[in-house]
């Protein structure tokens, strides 16, 4: 056909002008010159990559261009998560008990398959640490199905029985400064699949629950103890008590970062410090929707101020000594607080009772201290520091005025306390200045007389040379600070030591980096019941109550004993003279 021949034709053509493989090329006689060479400095030239995904986030917080505009020349590369599949890891370490582990192997034992390389032994069943372990052979259908390698504690309610481990885990989350995330933090670094959040928190919350219980039973007891220690020594059935609070934030002009406070009552009649009663404030509620703060654990008002709470928590601890009719509060000592005063004043008349209160000793030296070392001298003698001499001076009298009064108490009655106090006091003055013509009469701890005498512990070892402005300046600091109605407010020279030992406890279990919102009150009656019993009797009796049953060859009750053994060994040495001694020297 015509059309065919004229297709078959320009395909001929077409073919005859392409370039075959051979020919030479019509410009093979051109010669072309080459450019200069890249500049390698010149950023232009240099060949753009992609950068990794991290380096790009970074510099897009750093990013100051236009909003539709990237930190970078090229998209970041994309970065491919690797895919791991799940499986038993047979390099994790796991808790077993010894005994139950022995019933497992002597039941392996009976398995009589020669062929051993088809036994398999895996996990069957895992409860957090609790696990189960299987044993089973592929030639002879052996098999040990689920056997349990962890001691269970007493049922006591439906569903399956808790273990030991899930109990035992978290009672040094009560008795240490670990948390749920610290406990699990300790797991994952033996390699232990670690138990879910959600497991410990269940177990801290029940246990602080039990810890209340114990610790209300323990102050009642202490209580009674108190009352036989009276009656055996021929004393009425009152007890002389102090009291402190302590706050979860320090307390600020203007802004208030404090939600909990924690206010105890110890007794001052044994000499052990026991605790008689308790309570908290906590602002904070566990519930996040609609809570009418019945259930929860919110205590204290979100309008009122956290500051307020000191005189309120100390009213009710009183209340409570009252309800409990076993004992009678007679005196009541703490720091110079306006609240605590009125409260003592008002309890007093509502129970009919003479209550007497005594302010801190300790913390009126501090303020005599404050005030001595905040005066400003007129003349000194040339080369003295004024703040080394103001803050040696300020130590000295101190020293020399608590000194004082410790020998006037033991002397003295407390009638005649404050007016003894006052002569000695002021002597001090003319004592430090060579004048020693008054001290016979007035003072009970000058030396003067005495052929071993030396002025090594006044500022610069020598008498003080002051003018008579100076030295009126310092009396009326004294007279200011001990007062004659101060000294009969610490003529019993009770201190609120113990309370802020206590404190010291409690915010130690209850750190106030951490706000803990439901077990606040737990913690403070777990600290409370370890400084009564110790930490490790507290624990073992609160591992007791809740079925933990460790008889007395196991590692946790040797443990808990010799912890306490220790704890008592540091705190009598502690009270040693040579230990006091090196501790002086040491901070020279």
């Amino acid at each position: 056909m015509p059309g065919q021949d004229r297709r078959k034709n320009k395909k001929l053509r077409r073919k005859k002008i392409n370039f075959n493989k051979g020919y030479t090329p019509w410009n093979n006689k051109l010669q072309f010159e080459l450019g200069a060479e890249a500049d390698p400095s010149n950023g232009a030239n240099i060949r753009v990559t992609r950068p990794e995904m991290e380096i790009y986030e970074a510099a897009l917080t750093q990013h100051k261009g236009a909003a539709n505009t990237l930190p970078t020349r090229l998209r970041p590369r994309h970065s491919y998560k690797e895919e791991t599949e799940e499986q038993e890891d047979c390099s994790e370490n796991i808790i077993v008990n010894f005994s139950k582990l022995k019933d497992f192997i002597k039941k392996c034992i009976k398995h009589r398959c020669r062929n051993h390389s088809k036994v398999d032994v895996a996990i069957s069943k895992r409860m957090g640490l609790c696990i189960s372990l299987r044993a089973m052979c592929e030639k002879c259908h052996f098999d040990i199905r689920s056997c349990k390698v962890y001691t269970e504690c007493e049922k006591k309610s439906r569903g399956p029985a808790s273990g030991y481990l899930h109990e035992a885990m978290t009672l040094a989350v009560l008795k240490t400064k670990m948390g749920g995330t610290d406990l699990q933090m300790a797991l994952a670094c033996l390699n232990i699949k670690v138990p879910s959040l959600q497991l410990i928190s269940t177990n801290v919350n029940k246990q602080c629950d039990k810890m209340i219980e114990l610790n209300e039973a323990a102050m009642i007891k202490n209580q009674q103890f108190v009352q036989e220690f009276n009656n055996c020594i021929g004393k009425e059935n009152e007890v002389d008590v102090e009291t402190d609070t302590a706050y979860n934030n320090r307390n600020q002009v203007g802004y208030e970062a404090g939600t909990q406070s924690f206010c105890p009552l110890i007794e001052k009649n044994t000499g052990l410090n026991l605790l008689m009663t308790m309570s908290t404030a906590n602002k904070l509620c566990n519930k996040k929707i609609n809570c009418s703060h019945n259930e929860c654990k919110k205590t204290y008002s979100s309008e009122e101020t956290i500051s307020s709470s000191e005189g309120k928590l100390a009213e009710k601890i009183l209340q409570k000594m009252n309800d409990h009719k076993i004992l009678k509060v007679k005196s009541v000592t703490s720091d110079a607080s306006a609240q605590l005063s009125k409260v003592v004043r008002e309890f007093g008349k509502k129970s009919g009772n003479s209550i007497r209160y005594y302010q801190c000793f300790v913390h009126r030296m501090r303020t005599v201290q404050k005030y001595i070392k905040n005066l400003t001298f007129s003349k000194l003698q040339p080369g003295y520091d004024r703040d080394f001499f103001r803050q040696r001076l300020a130590t000295c009298i101190r020293s020399r005025v608590r000194l004082e009064l410790v020998r006037i108490h033991k002397i003295s009655t407390q009638h005649h306390f404050a007016t003894l106090a006052q002569s000695a006091i002021k002597n001090i003055v003319s004592c430090f200045s060579g004048n020693h013509a008054n001290c016979k009469e007035n003072s009970l701890a000058c030396c003067a007389h005495l052929d071993t005498h030396n002025t090594k512990f006044l500022p610069y070892g020598v008498y003080l040379n002051l003018s008579v402005v100076d030295k009126k300046k310092i009396e009326s600091a004294l007279n200011k600070s001990l007062s004659l109605d101060v000294l009969n407010k610490i003529s019993s020279l009770h201190t609120t030591n113990q309370c802020e030992s206590l404190h010291h406890r409690v915010f130690t279990y209850a750190p106030k980096s951490v706000l803990h919102k439901r077990n606040f009150h737990g913690l403070c009656h777990s600290a409370c019941h370890s400084s009564t019993f110790g930490t490790g009797k507290s624990s073992i009796l609160l591992a007791k109550s809740l079925g933990l049953d460790f008889s007395k060859c196991a590692p946790f009750f040797k443990f808990m004993i010799r912890k306490d053994i220790i704890a008592l060994y540091y705190s009598q040495r502690k009270k040693t003279a040579k230990y006091k001694i090196q501790k002086f020297f040491g901070k020279v």
